[in-house]
C-alpha cells in the first residue's frame, strides 16, 4: 500500500473562493463503482470477462500515467497487446483461472502500485481506509471498499482463491554484481544436502539461461531495476514452479567447474506466523560507542504514535553522536508521517523544504480521487504545455499529456533532541511507495547523505486509486499521479540515485566476515562497512 497519510501540501496556483467553497463536498464525491447486482454463485460468462477487462483496460488506458514510461523500460507498448489480452481471457475455464490472468495482464505494468486486490488484501484496506485518524480525506477510496456488491463479491473469492502457498525450488538465490548466487536452502535443509557449493553462480534453469528466465517473469514478479547494468533482476530469488517438479539447475562453481543439480520443488506457505500486528517495526544498535549510532526501519507503519516514543528515546541518547546510520534497505513504505514525524521532526533545529511536480492525465475517473488528495478540482492544475523548459522532463509530457502542479513539501522541527552530527542514510531497490518519499526528500534537501544502491521508485505523489470491475467485482488498483523528481526526472523511471554508490561484491559474499569490524554485528555488511572506512 502506498502512503494512507500525506505532508502537507502548498500547491502553488491560483484557489478560487468557488473552489474553497466546494471543498467541503469532495469527501463525499461521487465515484463510478460499476459492480452490478448480479449473482456470482455461479461462473462469469466469458462475455463477463471480456466486459471486465475492457473496462480495466480503458480506465487504464485514460488514467494511467506511465505507458510511455513503461514503453522505455520494458521494451513492449502494453496498450497494444489488447488482442493478444483478451485471447488471454477467453481461454480462462472458470473464475480461478480468470483472477489468475487478470493478475497476469496487470502484472505486465510492472508497477508496484498496480494490481488486483486479493481477498486478504481487500480485508486489511477496509480496515485501514475505515479506521484512523487519515480516513477524512479518503472518500472515493471508501465509496469504492464499501459498495454492498463489492463486499460480496468479495466473500466469493475468498472462497474461491487461496494464496496462502507456492511451490518453490528450496534454494535460496541472491543477486550479487549481476549474477544470482546460491546462498542458502530452505525448510530446515543446507546447500550440501542438495550437493550445491555456496556461492554457485546460477547459470541456466532447465533450458533457460538466467538472464531469459528472469525476463519470463515480468508477468509474475514485481522485478527491480539495476540501473548500473541496465537490466531486470530479483535481489532474492527463489524459483517457482506450478506443482512439485524438478528442476534442472546448472551452476558454475567458485572454483570455476561447470555442474548440474536435479532439485525437487516444495511446498512454501507465504502467510508469516503470529500475530503480524505486533511485530516491531525498528531496530537500534551502538555501532561504535560515542560516535557511531545506527537505527533501521524495517516499515513505515500506519499508526506511527505507536512507535514515536521509543525511536525519540534513542535518538534523545544518541544526540552527541557525531554519527548516525539511518537504514531502510528492504522498507517497503506506509504511512509518511512515520519518517516525518518520528525521525526527522526530532533531528533538525530549522524546517526543510523542497519542491516537486505531480502530473495526472486527463481522464474522469480520477477527478474525485485528484479532489479528496490534492484538495482541487483537476481545473485548477495547469496544462502540461506549460511546465518549465529548464528541467529533464520527458518528450510526452510536452505536449497535451494532462495536467500538472507543483506543491511544496516541508517539515517542521518538533521536540528537537538537539542532534548535530552528519546523517547516512541506506537504500536499495527495495526501497519504495513513503520510504522512496524520505529518501527522496532527504537528498533533495541534503539532509542525509544517501548510501548504497538506486530505490525502487514511485514514491513522490499520493494513494493509488482503486477501480471495481463491473462483473466479477474485483478492485484493481494503479497509482493517478506520476511524480517528478526535482531534475524534472520522471521518478518512478529514473528513481532516486544514491550520492555514493555501494554494492556486494561477489568477493564480499564469499569472503564477509572482515576481522575489521569483529564484534560488531555489521562485519558482513558491505555498505556499512564502507561508511565505517569512510568514518575511519
Amino acid at each position: 500500500m502506498r502512503k494512507v497519510v500525506k505532508t502537507t501540501l502548498t500547491i502553488f496556483v491560483l484557489v478560487t473562493i468557488t473552489c474553497f467553497f466546494f471543498y467541503h463536498k469532495i469527501l463525499n464525491a461521487p465515484v463510478q463503482v460499476m459492480a452490478k447486482d448480479i449473482s456470482i454463485e455461479s461462473p462469469l460468462t466469458t462475455q463477463q470477462k471480456l466486459e471486465d477487462f475492457e473496462y480495466m483496460y480503458n480506465i487504464l488506458k485514460e488514467n494511467f500515467p506511465f505507458f510511455e514510461v513503461k514503453k522505455r523500460l520494458l521494451g513492449y507498448d502494453w496498450l497494444s497487446r489488447k488482442s493478444e489480452f483478451e485471447e488471454w481471457i477467453k481461454k480462462t475455464k472458470n473464475d480461478e483461472e480468470f483472477y489468475n490472468t487478470m493478475k497476469r495482464i496487470l502484472c505486465l505494468l510492472q508497477n508496484g502500485h498496480t494490481n488486483l486486490l486479493r481477498p486478504q488484501a481487500y480485508k486489511d484496506f477496509c480496515e485501514v481506509y475505515n479506521t484512523g485518524s487519515w480516513i477524512s480525506g479518503y472518500g472515493p477510496w471508501q465509496q469504492v471498499l464499501n459498495n454492498k456488491n463489492v463486499a460480496e463479491r468479495y466473500k466469493y473469492w475468498s472462497s474461491i482463491i487461496n494464496e496462502d502457498k507456492r511451490y518453490v525450488v528450496p534454494i535460496f538465490f541472491k543477486y550479487v554484481e549481476g549474477k544470482y548466487v546460491a546462498d542458502y536452502a530452505i525448510r530446515e535443509k543446507s546447500l550440501e544436502d542438495y550437493d550445491i557449493e555456496r556461492g554457485s553462480i546460477l547459470q541456466k534453469i532447465d533450458d533457460l539461461t538466467t538472464k531469459e528466465y528472469i525476463e519470463s517473469l515480468k508477468d509474475k514478479e514485481f522485478l527491480k531495476y539495476d540501473f548500473k547494468r541496465n537490466e531486470f533482476k530479483m535481489n532474492q530469488l527463489l524459483i517457482s514452479t506450478p506443482d512439485i517438479q524438478i528442476v534442472k539447475l546448472t551452476f558454475l562453481t567458485p572454483e570455476g567447474k561447470i555442474v548440474e543439480r536435479d532439485v525437487k520443488s516444495v511446498v512454501m506457505y507465504t502467510n508469516p506466523p503470529g500475530n503480524i500486528k505486533d511485530i516491531k517495526n525498528f531496530a537500534t544498535a551502538i555501532i561504535k560507542k560515542d560516535k557511531i549510532a545506527y537505527l533501521k526501519i524495517y516499515k513505515f507503519a500506519f499508526d506511527y504514535k505507536k512507535e514515536q516514543e521509543a525511536i525519540y528515546e534513542f535518538l534523545n541518547q544518541v544526540k552527541n553522536y557525531p554519527y548516525l546510520i539511518i537504514d531502510v534497505r528492504g522498507n517497503p513504505g506506509g504511512n509518511d508521517m512515520y519518517w516525518m514525524e518520528n525521525i526527522v521532526a526530532p533531528l533538525i533545529d530549522k524546517p526543510l523544504k523542497t519542491n516537486y511536480y505531480i502530473v495526472v492525465r486527463n481522464g474522469e475517473y480520477i477527478k474525485p480521487f485528484i479532489k479528496a488528495r490534492f484538495g482541487l478540482s483537476l481545473l485548477s492544475f495547469k496544462s502540461t504545455k506549460e511546465l518549465p523548459r529548464n528541467l529533464n522532463f520527458p518528450e510526452e509530457l510536452r505536449g497535451d499529456f494532462g495536467k500538472f502542479a507543483c506543491f511544496s513539501k516541508s517539515i517542521s522541527p518538533k521536540n528537537p533532541v538537539g542532534f548535530k552530527g552528519k546523517i547516512f542514510l541506506l537504500v536499495d531497490e527495495y526501497v519504495y511507495s513513503s520510504s522512496e518519499s524520505f529518501a527522496s526528500f532527504a537528498k533533495a534537501t541534503k539532509w542525509a547523505t544517501l548510501v548504497g544502491t538506486a530505490t525502487g521508485g514511485d514514491g513522490i505523489g499520493v494513494d493509488p486509486a482503486i477501480c471495481a470491475l463491473p462483473n466479477s467485482g474485483l478492485i484493481f488498483r494503479f497509482p493517478f499521479d506520476m511524480g517528478i523528481n526535482p531534475d524534472g526526472t520522471i521518478n518512478e523511471e529514473k528513481h532516486t540515485q544514491p550520492d555514493i554508490y555501494v554494492e556486494e561484491t561477489y568477493e564480499d559474499f564469499l569472503n564477509p566476515d572482515d576481522p575489521r569490524f569483529s564484534g560488531t554485528p555489521f562485519n558482513d555488511d558491505a555498505v556499512i562497512k564502507k561508511i565505517l572506512e569512510m568514518i575511519d
